[in-house]
């Protein structure tokens, strides 16, 4: 069979001096990104992330749309916060095999491409040229947006063999950026598609003839092992696109290689900050990443350290300035599991298209950001309950994000397959061997990773507005962090961030319910929970009093008044509406009491009347005027 030159993927370039066994990273994009998948492929070359690949039969049932096309146009754009790159991909449609496609065009948009001096590139995506026929699987965004389903193995290039006449269709089987799951529970079982190829040769290469495929695919839809997954809606024919101000042409999104990258920091003996998003982590995995960025630091040999620099908002794989690891991708940009196969974890880094520097002989561009994301979805496969797993998966994505591929050597932790063998965080002679290439020299040592402690992590107040304040210690004045509240009814007023120690405040809002209530805030990581009271009820008052009116003569004098409240939780008071009346007891009273009050002496012949109000009845005090004696 005359097999035909097909789109240009990753390898070691010829004549590349490195150190035995470990692999350069060769960059593809700004955004290097290294994908964990957990799908079911036989090892058989050393890759870039970690797979456990999804069964044909799987991709056809999960897929919106199956569709067989002509690569028409590839251009890319920023988004519209100018944090992440699209390639939107045309496609001239020749034949539907699943899906309510009815236009003869659709645009498929792929995370990654090239905007000006700027690259972005996610490991295991799909590669494509213009003018290329491909079988496509593809799914749909919440935005109607279409995406090739679980990455390169959803796409498949198709091509006449030139002998034969026959139409075959490739997929590459295990492109440069992948890692596959090692281990018998996670080795490949053949699908039915590829156990009826009767070339063996074909069958391992990844090429089929094209009518085989479209009727195994055939045979999943008439005859599904399964129910599937969703029920798709149409596709839009034209994505959401973002503004017009930000889209340029790019070049032929190829997803070639281009040349490696690392970081410049330890150059000038300065630690790569990563944060860490906690939220959505399973059990352990803060402990897990910082035992992998343990063992990366100060490694003898290599000028290279991680410093954990705290709690942070920031979320998945984005240009936004920050080194972040985040759980449960936050931003939807890894595809659902089917069953327990799937994507695992996507890592990588931005770098700079224009500053460079040489090491060893060999050039590298800058990274100027590195994040790593955790996938959503694989509670219950085992892979995550283990904080082992957890801790040997951040600790292969971190190699690549400092710059490594995958080794040659099978008991290095940068090898193609994952191991899961409960080494958790540790880092082989070959993996030692690469880091002191890229970054040669001796790191100083690291101050310890940041920790914090709060003043309190619980608070109880009453029911009127009020505000508190959480004191912060931290282990270096270094370290940052951050202070969010999680209910409306609280509200941060200052140290919403900061670095060092500090301290937060906030208000609380005054709770008009009866009915108790408890919130939390996030304070350098920490829950600080707040509980506060329920309003108290005001009940009915009303007020009997012993008196109501006084007549008295012209000397000074004093009087009482009875006050019988219908509750002890009644408040009243007493005040006197004139100057020569004084209040002397029941200023402020709860329930039943006295209010007493003295008459000053009338020096006038005249009369007169004043009032006192007491539990907000009039008291009326009436005082004759004094008696003049009349001359002998």
């Amino acid at each position: 069979m005359n097999l035909p030159v097909l789109p240009a993927h990753r390898s070691i370039l010829p004549g590349r001096t490195l150190v035995p066994q470990f692999v350069l990273r060769h960059v593809c994009r700004v955004l290097l990104v290294l994908v964990l998948f957990a799908t079911l492929v036989t090892p058989n070359t050393s890759d870039a992330t970690i797979v456990v690949p999804v069964a044909d039969t799987a991709l056809t049932q999960q897929a919106s749309d199956i569709v067989i096309g002509k690569i028409v146009d590839l251009h890319s754009t920023w988004d519209e916060n100018h944090e992440h790159i699209f390639t939107q991909i045309k496609l001239r449609v020749g034949e539907v095999l699943k899906g309510d496609v009815r236009t003869h065009s659709l645009t498929v948009t792929q995370h990654g491409g090239i905007v000006g001096d700027v690259e972005s590139w996610i490991d295991g995506n799909p590669q494509f040229t213009v003018g290329e026929k491909v079988l496509l699987f593809l799914a749909r965004k919440a935005d109607g947006s279409l995406h090739v389903l679980h990455l390169y193995q959803g796409k498949f290039s198709l091509f006449i063999d030139a002998d034969s006449g026959v139409e075959f269709a490739y997929r590459e089987s295990h492109p440069e950026g992948v890692q596959v799951m090692s281990g018998a529970q996670h080795l490949e079982q053949r699908s039915t598609m590829e156990a009826n190829v009767t070339d063996a040769a074909l069958t391992q290469s990844g090429f089929l003839p094209l009518a085989d495929l479209k009727a195994r695919i055939h045979d999943t839809l008439t005859n599904p092992t399964s129910a599937p997954l969703s029920q798709p809606l149409a596709p839009l024919v034209t994505p959401p696109s973002s503004s017009p101000a930000v889209t340029r042409e790019a070049a032929p999104f190829t997803l070639l290689g281009s040349p490696a990258a690392r970081w410049f920091e330890p150059d000038t003996n300065q630690s790569v900050s990563m944060k860490i998003n906690t939220t959505n982590s399973p059990s352990g995995a803060s402990a897990a990443v910082q035992s992998a960025l343990t063992a990366w630091t100060g490694v003898s040999g290599s000028s290279f350290k991680f410093q954990n620099s705290g709690s942070t908002s920031s979320t998945g794989m984005s240009s936004d300035g920050i080194n972040a690891i985040s759980f449960g991708d936050p931003l939807g940009q890894i595809d659902p599991p089917s069953g327990c196969s799937g994507v695992l974890a996507i890592g990588g880094y931005y770098r700079s298209g224009s500053t460079t520097v040489v090491v060893n002989g060999t050039t590298y561009y800058k990274i100027v950001e590195g994040d790593l994301v955790f996938a959503d979805g694989w509670t219950g496969c085992g892979f995550y309950e283990n904080p082992a797993n957890v801790a040997e998966v951040a600790t292969h994505e971190l190699g690549h994000v400092i710059g490594l591929g995958h080794s040659a050597d099978s008991t290095a932790t940068m090898y193609a397959y994952a191991h899961f063998d409960g080494r958790g965080a540790a880092i082989r002679a070959d993996d030692i061997a690469g880091l002191q290439s890229i970054y040669p020299g001796a790191a100083t040592p690291l101050p310890s990773p940041c920790t914090y402690t709060v003043s309190s992590t619980s608070l109880s107040v009453g029911a009127s507005a009020s505000s508190s304040t959480v004191n912060v210690t931290l282990s270096s004045s270094a370290c940052t962090w951050t202070a969010t509240s999680n209910v409306s009814w609280i509200t941060i007023t200052v140290g919403a961030s900061s670095t060092g120690n500090g301290s937060v405040t906030f208000s609380i809002a005054a709770n008009a319910s009866s009915v108790g209530r408890s919130g939390t805030l996030t304070v350098a990581g920490k829950t600080v929970t707040v509980t506060q009271a329920g309003a108290v009820a005001v009940p009915s008052c009303s007020y009997t009093l012993s008196n109501s009116s006084f007549a008295v003569n012209a000397s000074s004098t004093s009087k009482n008044v009875t006050v019988t409240s219908s509750s002890s939780t009644c408040s009243w008071s007493a005040t006197s509406n004139v100057g020569w009346i004084t209040i002397t007891t029941g200023a402020s009273v709860l329930g039943d009491g006295v209010g007493s009050f003295t008459i000053a002496a009338n020096t006038s012949s005249v009369g007169r009347t004043g009032t006192v109000t007491i539990a907000g009845k009039v008291v009326t005090i009436t005082q004759s005027g004094k008696t003049r004696r009349k001359a002998r």
